[in-house]
């Protein structure tokens, strides 16, 4: 059962995979509408639920209902990632539905961060479609099932938005918040800008706590590198952060600004002479990365630079990591919680204050 649709100029191609694993998988692949070349390949998204699960489900392993169910599911999320921008070029997301995940796990997810995404969703549809964004769809079950939250919480934030008229419903009839027949209006617009400008938190962190160094100040308290593989650490750590008014580049907070920059230079600058420190987070997708490689080498070249303390690792796995000696003080993940991690980090910047 394959099937093929077009969606925010891209076209969605699934297939049902054909495999000796005890369960069923469905691939959709993502291309520019128009691509000619498998490079130009925007993201894949694959969904495989075991055969336990199947019949926990189901009860009949066979049944149709299972494939088309799949298609459905792993098209919403595919269709999600593309309204929200939530991708990496050429990335796999994959995700196994077993017995013990077969009920998705919600997670706890602020209000103002749901409002965030569901006015970031429509101001892409808006974009990708400026005369006729009226008539277009969020897929409200992608977009749930992306940031771990059920329907509920996306309705009463939907409703929020509309009673506030940051968004609208759409033009024919059927179109509303329900079906996902929603757009971002000229109100919507402004008011995500606001949000966004809430993840950059002004200064001081405190009234004893500055955000200068002894000498120099910096845009940014902390920033953070990492590999997108590893972003949910990133920002369960960003958020923590944040919350403690500590000024954080974190690239999710930071769409607008980085929006139409060459990306080289602004994150050059960025671990290279913005921060007060620099986090990273080490892998071993972020040992791969060419970006995250740029990041660290900006990263180090500063610390060489200037003789002091300034990259603060954070070791995910064992991988060495080329440039970082042994040496280096290092801290992990399995050793410490993101509160932990949190709280070293204000200790750190109280004592060069």
């Amino acid at each position: 059962m394959d099937r093929e649709i077009k969606y925010q100029n891209a076209v969605l191609m699934g297939s049902i995979e054909l495999s000796s694993r005890d369960g069923k998988g469905c691939w959709i692949t993502v291309e520019p509408d128009g691509a000619e070349l498998e490079s130009e390949r925007l993201f894949s998204e694959y969904t495989f639920i075991t055969r336990t699960a199947i019949r926990m489900q189901y009860r009949d392993a066979k049944s149709e209902l299972v494939t088309s169910e799949l298609m459905d599911y792993t098209l919403s999320k595919a269709k999600a990632r593309i309204a929200l921008g939530l991708y990496e070029m050429g990335k796999e997301y994959k995700q196994e539905i077993n017995s013990s995940t077969l009920k998705e796990e919600l997670k706890q997810v602020d209000d103002s961060l749901i409002q965030k995404w569901i006015l970031t969703g429509l101001l892409n549809i808006r974009k990708k479609n400026p005369l006729q964004y009226q008539f277009e769809e969020i897929d409200i079950n992608g977009f749930c099932s992306i940031l771990g939250i059920d329907e509920k919480q996306y309705l009463f934030n939907a409703s929020i938005l509309l009673e506030d008229d940051f968004i609208s419903e759409g033009e024919p009839e059927g179109l509303d918040i329900s079906t996902g027949g929603i757009f971002i209006t000229s109100s919507g617009i402004k008011y995500l800008s606001e949000l966004i400008n809430k993840g950059k938190p002004s200064p001081p962190i405190t009234e004893e706590v500055t955000t200068s160094g002894k000498d120099k100040e910096y845009d940014y308290d902390v920033a953070i590198t990492f590999a997108g593989e590893n972003r949910d650490i990133a920002e369960a750590l960003a958020k923590g952060l944040a919350q403690k008014n500590i000024k954080v580049f974190y690239d999710a907070f930071e769409q607008a600004e980085l929006w139409g920059k060459n990306l080289y230079d602004h994150l050059s600058h960025i671990y290279g002479k913005a921060a007060r420190y620099c986090i990273m987070l080490l892998s071993k997708d972020y040992a791969d990365k060419m970006w995250t490689t740029l990041e660290r080498k900006s990263a180090q070249a500063r610390a060489f630079r200037e003789k002091t303390e300034y990259i603060l690792p954070i070791r995910l796995d064992e991988t060495e990591i080329p440039g970082l000696p042994e040496t280096v003080g290092y801290i992990s993940i399995k050793d410490n919680s993101i509160d932990n991690i949190v709280e070293l980090v204000y200790k750190k910047l109280i004592k060069i204050s």
